[in-house]
């Protein structure tokens, strides 16, 4: 239900696909859920064919509709009937499978279906070993993937909200902009997304590459932020980065539930001080991360800390008070925030975010140790010649002109600044002075030019 407000949020009226030969437990839950989206609902049987044509078409007349298919056997038979029709009455649709978005489905989020066969594998080799079966435990999936549809998305006039990306800011950017510098350079711009390790993957891979055609984009906050968190790094910042041009500032958000009816960083501390080590906090790793707990342990506050394998999850734990507290970018908290059920406290910038106006930044709130401008952009490899970095820098002023480059960089929470060597160079030089080790990595080329992005 989530999924299908944040992709498609004009939806007032939903119909539930469901096998009625099948226990009422995914109907109930999403009957749990839907008052806070302001949705109403209908449940529709999936049996034949005829009957599911007629209940679609039906249901279809109705103005700002979209449907739920949850899973069952039924449902996966018919499931290129039920895709077909809802692209026909053009209804925002939810699948539990990747299979549906495959044949033409809008988005599906659910277990991924060949990861328990590569884990049965590993109970067959222990059964032959010796093992009792009945010793073995049971699991449940631990794989879960977003698939989108973007062709499907497309004819139905509906644009992916950031937080409904594949990357991060720095990768919707980089992708933002090979498109463009493709067309001006004459040759393809391939944007290589290398997530992980805060950062460090991405690096590795862009410092291992040794050519004259891979840069690197990301933050340049992560040089602050590494040698802290790592005693040695395999590069050096110095020595293998050189700073191309700066693109933009990703924006963080400091955010509580709306339940909690917390409207400030102030009234946020007055609360941590009053109840010690019961509030329990996230943050996106990396600069979030360094950022809150920095801070957090700078005021003396007893909070816990709770760490996440994948950040993504924590929204949605926000939302529902297992957490208290979140600082991750403010797009990835932004569609909760205007569907009322986070607060988003203050923003890190120095300025406010052109996308979120009515939410003060940190130092407007009274606490400027939460200042941090997260500026991101461009690094080419050692020796990388200043004539061509200058170029460079030139064209993605060129093609920042263009306002959908502003335009799409607001809306995943970013605020658009970019500049070339003698900024780029003053923000990396920052980055190395305020660090207690140098780190870096980055690359570039002149002919076919490789962006890898840094994780996190």
């Amino acid at each position: 239900m989530e999924l299908l407000k944040e992709i498609a949020p004009r939806v007032t009226r939903v119909a539930v696909l469901r096998d009625l030969t099948i226990g009422p437990a995914q109907l109930s839950a999403i009957q749990a859920v839907a008052p806070s989206f302001g949705v109403e609902l209908s449940a529709v049987g999936v049996g034949d064919v005829g009957e599911i044509e007629r209940s679609v078409a039906a249901f279809a007349r109705s103005s700002n509709a979209g449907l739920v298919v949850t899973s069952s056997t039924s449902a996966l038979v018919h499931r290129d009937l039920i895709t077909m029709l809802a692209a026909r009455h053009r209804l925002p649709a939810v699948y539990p499978f990747r299979y549906f978005v495959t044949v033409g489905g809008l988005i599906s989020y659910g277990a991924n279906t060949t990861d328990p066969y590569r884990r049965a594998a590993g109970y067959v080799d222990r059964i032959l070993k010796g093992e009792k079966p009945a010793d073995l435990p049971v699991q449940a999936p631990t794989k879960y993937e977003l698939v989108i549809n973007l062709k499907t998305a497309k004819s139905l006039g509906l644009e992916i909200p950031p937080s409904l990306g594949a990357g991060s800011a720095s990768d919707t950017t980089a992708r933002l902009f090979a498109e463009r510098l493709s067309a001006r350079w004459g040759k393809p711009v391939v944007v290589e997304n290398r997530p992980g390790g805060d950062g460090l993957v991405s690096l590795d891979a862009f410092v291992g590459a040794h050519d004259d055609h891979t840069m690197w984009f990301g933050p340049a906050g992560a040089f602050n932020v590494l040698p802290y968190q790592h005693d040695t790094l395999p590069f050096d910042l110095k020595r293998d980065l050189n700073p191309v041009v700066s693109v933009s500032q990703v924006v963080l958000a400091i955010s509580m539930p709306a339940s909690m009816n917390v409207n400030s960083i102030d009234q946020l501390v007055t609360m941590a001080r009053a109840q010690p080590g019961k509030l329990n906090a996230a943050a996106a790793n990396g600069i979030s991360d360094f950022l809150l707990f920095g801070f957090i342990k700078s005021m003396g506050l007893q909070i816990v800390r709770v760490p996440y394998r994948d950040i993504m999850q924590a929204p949605n734990d926000l939302t529902e008070s297992r957490i208290q507290i979140l600082s991750t970018s403010l797009a990835v908290v932004q569609p909760l925030s205007q569907a009322g059920r986070i607060k988003v406290l203050a923003v890190t910038s120095r300025q406010r975010a052109p996308s979120a106006p009515d939410v003060p930044t940190a130092a407007e709130a009274g606490y400027p140790a939460l200042t941090f401008e997260s500026i991101g952009g461009v690094f080419g490899p050692q020796g990388m010649p200043k004539e061509l970095r200058e170029s460079i820098a030139a064209d993605f002023q060129k093609v920042a002109e263009a306002p959908i480059i502003a335009k799409r960089l607001g809306d995943t929470g970013q605020i658009i600044s970019v500049s070339g060597l003698p900024n780029s160079e003053r923000a990396c030089k920052s980055s190395v002075t305020s660090s207690p080790r140098s780190p870096g990595r980055s690359a570039s080329n002149r002919r076919n030019r490789t962006v890898s992005r840094c994780g996190g």
